[in-house]
Order: structure tokens, then sequence, then C-alpha cells
């Protein structure tokens, strides 16, 4: 993490950490937060962020477009009027 934090510059927030829960029996389940937004408390402004694993046989393009409709589902999500 340390390093992520050199290269990039920002603070990632919640992205990128585990989400889950624990049971009282000591059962759980995480997973990678490689979508979520974080939301203002006047419910004004939001920061989102998505993305995806890189393997090496990844293909930029490939993984652009997939992270791009990603990130357009999550602000089709927010902005949709009730």
């Amino acid at each position: 993490l340390h390093h992520i934090q050199q290269v990039e510059g920002f603070d990632r927030g919640r992205y990128g950490g585990a989400v889950g829960y624990v049971s009282a029996s000591g059962n759980g389940c995480f997973a990678v937060s490689i979508r979520c937004a974080e939301i203002s408390k006047d419910r004004l402004h939001a920061r989102l962020f998505a993305g995806g694993g890189i393997v090496s046989d990844s293909e930029p393009l490939s993984e652009l477009a997939e992270t791009d409709a990603k990130f357009q589902a999550m602000l089709k999500a927010i902005t949709q009027e009730s």
C-alpha cells in the first residue's frame, strides 16, 4: 500500500479495500471493492471509483473499456431521477 500511495499521489479512501463481514461463529465473506462511491454528507457530491484486475495477458484497451462500462453503470445509478 505504501508503494501505491507514492505512485498514485492521492488517497484511495475505501477503494480497493476489503468489504465483508465476520459472523459470531467466525465465518465470513470478503470481496475487494473495485467499484465504489463516496457520497458527501449533503448528498450533492460523489467520488466514484472503478477498476479491475490486470493480469499478464490483459489487453489495455479491453481493460479500459471494461472499467469505463463499470464507471458508467455507477454514474447512471446515482444520477437517475426518482
